[in-house]
């Protein structure tokens, strides 16, 4: 509570002092809207939300369940809540660094008239540092550039856990003045240099690695020791897209301020994009420790594997919008609000994969290049989209791909759903299913490396999944059914290997959502039951997190927003995925975890345009008689600590 007795009162203060230019503000953000979507430019507003505002990190996601990831942000992150992602197209099979990395469907185009900037910025254990610096410019009324820098260091609290992530995206959009023509484009750069431990040793022969943390109080935490002590894992992506597009359509007047302005309404579009993806993994290690390694197959001395991909794409479509007049028009604007839209496109890709390993000659310090491999690969796929108007009593919508040749032929995805709106008080239902047959990612295909090599020949898996939601809005209640059935699942097994199953493979997820408000106070409660039906895929049967607060306004006019309150995670005793830094992947392990709730406590403030946190991350620490826990096998998770942070929005 002294915490924020500390926060409030100076910003009081500025809070009156900014009501004024706030005013101002306001006005200007409801006409500031950007786009993620380049197909329909669907509209969006940033977010100024006070709710989760501590959950800074990429991997706690607010809109997902949460991911786990290895003591530090940064390292390796992991579900808890099964999910499966793949669709067409070419999949190299790294995914643990995912949620660090921009992606082309989040980056910005903005549209606004005024310029756009914002910060955040938190500070943690182990000197980490997050930040995230954004700013929007309007080149000209039609033009407009958007540039975006993220950053993600620390070291940690145990040894050899240092990351250091930099993301930048840069993007424009420009339509010309006769609004027919259009065109987007983004460059995007995503570098991270991790140091990798492999978790720490047993000091102690009488003590299990799995107890050694959670029992024993061990200080400092960079006494023990690491599995690795000079291995390093770097990531470097480079990204761009350029996309044009012509319009066809009606035009219409649209009154504003006294002032007529003819808008285009698009009926159809014809569009192009080409694209570009450089990827580089790189895994060193000089000292090779025999009791981490299985095997070396070039060098027992040092490792220095490197892989690089690229992908061309090559892409055409074009969409359909139908049309009607707008029910809410009056006599001076006559608008046009879509039917239904349609989309239909040809996707072309080429694919370059280079691979290098080193190796030692007879003379220890003399490195020569024992091999060196280019594979070139291509796929041309067709893909189809429908949905009408998300705002309907009933929402259909529809997509598919489908590869049509290249080494990844015949794979498709088939997927579509419906909402039916039965009433403002009863709520909605909603249904989705998701065909598909997908080659395996080429990492579970074949991977040479100093210390790993297979070659398989996998048949494509096959997964049929179904989503069932009943959500009322009014009653802030979601129930969600979701069904996930595979033939052909492939598993990284103990030994650290992919494996592929040919028996059906089934998940189960029952997940409720409830916001339970009484007065101030608020109960945020997101509860998921998940049945495997093989118990060699490992999950905790039970994932929950929950969030307990006090919201109230304070000062004049409620300048400022204050929530306080704690923030429970907790999952089930389950066989928790260990994590191979030499691969890249999580893979299957005995040793099981054991049920820990992780309780934060948190205040957020909001004063205007800016929203602070102060957080107290695994305040429960020894309260059970633990004294930590794991976030997988052999890593430790992080201890007590305090975090702060800050955002701050300006419209001018």
């Amino acid at each position: 509570m002294g915490i924020a007795i500390w926060i409030f009162f100076p910003l009081a203060t500025y809070a009156q002092i900014l009501e004024e230019d706030t005013i101002k503000a306001d006005t200007r953000y409801g006409s500031i809207y950007y786009t993620t979507d380049r197909y329909y430019y669907t509209p969006q507003q940033p977010d100024t939300a006070l709710t989760n505002f501590s959950r800074y990190s990429p991997v706690w996601n607010d809109r997902e369940w949460a991911h786990t990831y290895l003591s530090n942000i940064g390292q390796a992150h992991h579900w808890t809540a099964f999910e499966y992602t793949r669709t067409v197209g070419f999949d190299m099979g790294w995914h643990a660094y995912d949620r660090y990395r921009l992606q082309p469907d989040s980056v910005r185009y903005y549209t606004s008239e005024f310029p756009f900037s914002e910060i955040k910025y938190a500070l943690g254990t182990g000197e980490e540092q997050f930040l995230t610096a954004e700013l929007g410019i309007p080149v000209r009324r039609n033009w407009h550039i958007n540039a975006l820098y993220r950053l993600m260091v620390g070291v940690g609290n145990y040894n050899r856990e240092r990351v250091s992530w930099h993301n930048f995206a840069l993007s424009t959009n420009y339509e010309h003045p006769k609004q027919r023509y259009r065109l987007l484009a983004f460059y995007l750069l995503n570098n991270a240099q991790n140091e990798q431990n492999g978790g720490i040793k047993t000091i102690d022969t009488n003590i299990s690695p799995l107890d050694l943390v959670t029992e024993s109080s061990i200080r400092p935490r960079t006494i023990l020791d690491p599995m690795l002590t000079a291995a390093d894992d770097a990531f470097k992506e480079h990204q761009f897209s350029l996309q044009q597009s012509y319009d066809g359509g009606v035009w219409y007047d649209l009154v504003k301020e006294d002032t007529t302005i003819s808008k285009l309404f698009p009926t159809r579009r014809l569009a192009h994009r080409i694209g570009y993806q450089r990827v580089t993994r790189r895994y060193t290690d000089t000292e090779m420790p025999t009791d981490f390694y299985n095997q070396t197959y070039f060098s027992p001395t040092q490792t220095n594997d490197s892989m690089r991909w690229g992908v061309w794409q090559n892409e055409f479509f074009v969409g359909i919008n139908g049309k009607r007049l707008a029910d809410d028009r009056d006599k001076s604007n006559i608008a046009f609000v879509p039917t239904f839209q349609a989309r239909a496109g040809f996707l072309h890709e080429l694919i370059s994969i280079d691979r290098l390993y080193l190796a030692d000659t007879l003379l220890p310090d003399n490195i020569v290049l024992v091999r060196d491999t280019t594979q070139h690969l291509h796929s041309g796929s067709l893909q189809g989209w429908f949905q009408n108007p998300a705002d309907s009593r009933l929402h259909l919508w529809a997509s598919g791909k489908y590869a049509l040749f290249g080494y990844n032929i015949a794979d498709f995805t088939v997927s579509g759903g419906l909402q039916l709106r039965l009433s403002d008080r009863l709520g909605s239902i909603r249904g989705r299913t998701a065909l598909q047959s997908i080659t395996p990612a080429l990492i579970a295909e074949q991977y040479v490396s100093n210390t790993a090599i297979w070659h398989n020949n996998f048949r494509k898996t096959q997964s049929l999944q179904f989503w069932a939601s009943y959500i009322n809005p009014k009653w802030r209640l979601s129930l969600t059914y979701t069904n996930h059935t595979f033939t052909n699942f492939i598993v990284w097994n103990k030994e650290q290997l992919p494996e592929q199953w040919s028996n059906a493979v089934n998940v189960s997820q029952f997940e409720v959502r409830h916001h339970w408000q009484l007065g101030k106070f608020h109960f945020d409660n997101a509860l998921m039951l998940q049945l495997p039906s093989d118990t060699r895929l490992r999950m905790p049967h039970i994932v929950g997190r929950h969030v307990w607060y006090i919201e109230a306004g304070l000062f004049k006019r409620r300048a400022t927003q204050l929530q306080l309150g704690i923030e429970i995670s907790e999952n089930t005793n389950y066989a928790a995925d260990a994590y191979s830094p030499a691969i890249g992947q999580f893979y299957r392990q005995a040793d099981a975890l054991s049920l820990y709730p992780i309780i934060d406590a948190f205040v957020h403030v909001k004063v205007r345009r800016m929203r602070l946190f102060a957080k107290l991350r695994h305040a429960n620490q020894g309260l059970f008689g633990q004294k930590g826990y794991y976030a997988a096998p052999q890593y430790p998770a992080y201890d007590r600590f305090m975090q702060f942070g800050l955002a701050w929005m300006f419209f001018d």
